[in-house]
């Protein structure tokens, strides 16, 4: 099934306010990535990452640009990419700085490097660093399915937002996300990069893990966002204030990211943390930093889950998160214990 019908004047409106909120947390919203005004594709959106990995491997590149050969290496390396929780993997490589190494350059008398490695992603930098954020919309694909919004990051489709209006159920929304894994949107091409999927209409928004495959889609993973008193946030302008705004998304796609390398391969999939345990990891950060008194004294405390609720999760993810920020292991004083 085709999601190439004519937005109605309703949706057409509710687009274009989401993306004006968003563009007030540092997303960009470039014409040439808007696909009501001329037509986009999943070519495009290469095209433009091509440009992203010049500019952030400048270094690397020795100022000299990926040729097409070059170029048609690292899609190589894509379109082996089976799925997300495989990107999920490569975007993790070094302390969340993904990596596609291997790609043989051509000869050039300006380079001296015959073999490199390209950095494709970056964890997030609260003060900037040199991330972009961009937002594509209405991208057609080749098996004429139409994504809604792509949020882009160093160029890469790490975030799909599929929207409804008012009078349609997010579960229709849900449906649309399995069509288009069930086309092949989502595998051994360059949308496998996908890491989280948002479903939202104008009265409430949901979010999941890109699944693994098309018999991965499950309720049971897909939540609601809410705040730091665990009240639901249902309010769109709301969650893109709280939830989709920079340097959070990108936080979720990296830092809140979890990689279960389960020793079956049916149970080894990515996932994205729950609002508590965003919450509780940013306390616990808060804490070791001292940034949440004002004489700025790094401290300890307690982490409260409930049975069941993802406890271990939460333990590792925030061991791992402290253990790669500088200076982080001398300031923590204190361990993590799973408490069953």
């Amino acid at each position: 099934m085709s999601n190439n019908a004519p937005k109605s004047a309703a949706e057409k409106t509710f687009q274009e306010n989401f993306v004006k909120e968003l563009q007030k947390y540092k997303w960009e919203a470039p014409n040439y990535l808007d696909g009501n005004k001329q037509k986009v594709t999943v070519a495009d959106l290469v095209t433009h990452w091509r440009g992203e990995l010049n500019r952030i491997n400048v270094d690397q590149l020795e100022g000299v640009e990926l040729t097409d050969n070059e170029f048609s290496q690292v899609m190589a390396k894509v379109c082996r990419i089976s799925n997300s929780y495989e990107a999920a993997k490569i975007l993790a490589i070094e302390e969340s700085k993904g990596k596609i190494d291997g790609i043989y350059r051509d000869d050039n008398p300006k380079i001296t490097r015959k073999q490199i490695t390209l950095t494709i992603f970056k964890k997030a930098e609260v003060c900037g660093g040199d991330s972009s954020y961009r937002i594509a919309r209405e991208v057609q694909t080749p098996n004429d399915n139409r994504f809604d919004i792509v949020l882009l990051i160093n160029g890469l489709p790490l975030i799909n937002i599929e929207k409804k209006r008012t009078d349609k159920t997010l579960d229709e929304a849900f449906g649309q996300f399995m069509r288009y894994y069930r086309d092949g949107e989502y595998s051994h091409n360059f949308m496998a990069f996908s890491q989280m999927m948002v479903i939202t209409s104008e009265i409430a928004t949901r979010y999941f893990a890109t699944p693994k495959t098309a018999g991965d889609f499950n309720l049971s993973f897909v939540f609601h966002w809410s705040d730091k008193e665990n009240n639901v946030v249902n309010d769109w302008r709301k969650v893109i204030e709280q939830f989709l705004m920079i340097p959070m998304a990108h936080q979720m796609v990296g830092d809140y990211l979890v990689i279960d390398e389960a020793r079956d391969e049916e149970n080894r999939r990515h996932m994205l943390m729950r609002p508590y345990q965003v919450h509780a990891l940013q306390a616990v950060e808060g804490a070791a930093f001292g940034w949440d008194n004002d004489e700025k004294l790094p401290h300890g405390g307690f982490v409260w889950h409930t049975t069941g609720s993802g406890k271990t999760i939460t333990s590792f993810k925030t061991a791992l998160f402290l253990s790669t920020r500088e200076q982080d292991l001398i300031k923590l004083s204190s361990l993590l214990i799973d408490v069953s």
